[in-house]
């Protein structure tokens, strides 16, 4: 009976989230225009940049820029606001582009000034003839957060949790380390256009950009490409997140436990908030699934490992499809979250395609109810089309730290016209993953290299989302009132002590401290741990919002019903 109890729980659950979604749909669509947008938009008289030094190469020459792109926080919050950063360009000589690329970098603050740019991107400018840059210091780091009791310098996921938990805590938007690195990008194609435009750098004209970078700074590449139109291409790379709380919840299903390299987000309790508002809020904002339209005419090379020690090889399946426009994807065997120097040849015809406006080769296809992969290669010609997979005999658990290089690569052979059919026994032991690369010929140094999503065989997971977050018992999963503040959970959407008056919900009678009760905000409907939504102000007479606030106000009451007579 418990196991159709949680069921019908998780029914109610997915029933009240999609009114609330629906209820914030209708109150966005009278603009398009996100925080995120608001964020980066608004002048900061911090910005400013200074040329540090001019290195002549042969054939091209280096500029490195330092760069203060904004004040983030105040000084009472964090000990270091402004951010500052260095931007490395190489221009050849024989530039003939209006388009180059920015390439998002991480770094230390204490980082020293660079002397030139890397010999890959270097090469890069030379063989494409268009400006190469690198912006480093994204985010800026380490960063003392002022209210943290031991003071740590936070670094990385460390510190994006920290901020992730502020968010959710305050709902205060610029609280989201993605705001400022989004609008540091956006500050360096400023900074490159102007600088370049001057006579001393020949009056050159750079205006259009391909945005590319790796894991945080892949989010940063998506959330810079969603908010600046002169983003033309962008090329993220091992941050298989886009439907942030589908792939996360999938990544605990499938292995039981959260993979160390998350322990940051797990560290901060960030989990604890999947299926409530402020995460749906946070997702939002930055998740780029939530601006998928704003890509649909600009190129996307989704690039992946199959062995990241943070992601489910698996995970395009929650957002890949949904992407609109033009879009290539790549997992690349044998390659952990850090990659290796295959990527740096694969993204070379890609990039050098999109500077001189080529067309790049692409194919499609489909992954049957029984994990099969069926592709469809019609109108190009592959010069080799290989079969990769990977067993892992005791866990769904494809990290290379767990399983090693253990894909396995075969030529498979067309199973028609134009048609390529991959599939694999289910294995005797464990789960195996496999997916199907595609090369074609550039014309260039390196073919392009594309692959298909990964499919899991068995596609079973071992484990759900569960959790006792009031110690009382009783888990989530089948408890009505999961953090005992005495609101039922259709109607909590954020636990523990919400006004953060020294009361706990459970015993204060106005949790979010708006000057009405949470028994009123509950009878009429309203969020009873949100001060902004008082039902006086988000219920108008007469309005389509009211409609909305009313229906969830009867599914609660509904739902609660339903959920009672099916418990034991």
């Amino acid at each position: 009976m418990a196991g159709v109890s949680s069921l019908i729980k998780q029914r109610i659950r997915k029933l009240i989230l999609t009114v609330i979604l629906s209820a914030l749909a209708i109150s966005q669509q009278a603009s398009a225009q996100t925080a995120l947008d608001t964020y980066v938009n608004t002048p900061d008289p911090a910005y400013g940049f200074t040329l540090l030094t001019t290195a002549p190469g042969a054939g091209f020459t280096d500029y490195i820029l330092e760069m203060t792109s904004q004040t983030w926080r105040s000084a009472s919050e964090v000990d270091v606001p402004l951010w500052t950063h260095h931007i490395v360009i190489t221009v050849p000589n024989a530039i003939s582009s209006n388009r180059g690329l920015l390439f998002i970098e991480g770094g230390s603050s204490s980082s020293s000034v660079p002397t030139s740019n890397d010999l890959q991107w270097q090469l890069y400018a030379m063989q494409t003839n268009s400006m190469v840059a690198r912006l480093r210091q994204i985010p800026n780091q380490p960063i003392v957060f002022l209210d943290d009791p031991g003071l740590t310098p936070r670094t990385e996921d460390d510190q994006i949790a920290y901020a992730w938990d502020k968010f959710l805590r305050t709902g205060d938007a610029e609280w989201l380390s993605r705001f400022p690195m989004t609008k540091a990008a956006v500050r360096a194609m400023d900074t490159i256009t102007t600088f370049l435009a001057q006579p001393a750098q020949g009056s050159l004209t750079v205006d259009e950009f391909v945005v590319a970078g790796g894991s945080k700074r892949g989010w940063a590449t998506w959330t810079t490409a969603a908010v600046d139109s002169r983003v033309i291409a962008l090329a993220p790379f091992v941050i298989d997140i886009l439907n942030l709380s589908a792939s996360f919840l999938h990544h605990y299903a499938a292995l039981g436990f959260w993979q160390p390299a998350v322990g940051d987000y797990e560290n901060q309790n960030i989990f604890d908030w999947f299926g409530t508002r402020p995460l749906q809020d946070l997702n939002d904002l930055v998740d780029p699934y939530s601006y998928l339209s704003r890509y649909a005419t600009k190129p996307k090379y989704v690039y992946n490992a199959a062995g990241d020690q943070f992601f489910l090889p698996d995970s395009s399946q929650f957002y890949f499809d949904d992407l609109p426009g033009i879009k290539h994807l790549r997992y690349l065997p044998n390659a952990g979250h850090g990659l290796d120097l295959r990527a740096i040849e694969d993204f070379l015809p890609w990039y050098t395609a999109i500077i001189n406006g080529s067309t790049i080769p692409t194919f499609t296809w489909t992954k049957q109810p029984n994990g099969t992969l069926v592709i469809n290669t019609a109108g190009t010609t592959p010069t080799q089309v290989l079969l990769w997979q990977a067993n892992n005999p005791v866990a769904r658990n494809f990290n290379i730290d767990v399983i090693g290089a253990a894909y396995t690569s075969s030529v498979l052979a067309p199973s028609g016209t134009d048609e390529y059919t991959a599939s694999i026994p289910i294995p005797a032991n464990g789960w195996s993953a496999f997916f199907v690369e595609i090369t074609y010929a550039s014309g260039g140094l390196y073919p392009f290299r594309f692959t298909t999503e990964v499919s899991v065989l068995p596609d079973t997971t071992v484990a759900i989302w569960d959790f006792d977050t009031d110690d009382d018992g009783t888990m989530d999963s089948i408890d009505t009132d999961d953090d005992a503040d005495g609101i039922p959970d259709v109607s909590d959407f954020r636990p523990r002590d919400t006004d953060n008056d020294g009361m706990p919900n459970h015993v204060d009678d106005d949790d979010d401290n708006d000057g009405i009760t949470d028994v009123d905000e509950i009878l009429a409907g309203s969020d009873p741990l949100d001060p902004s939504d008082p039902f006086a102000i988000l219920a108008p007479a007469g309005t389509i919002l009211s409609l909305v606030v009313l229906l969830m106000g009867i599914v609660s009451l509904g739902a609660v019903r339903l959920y009672k007579r099916a418990r034991p």
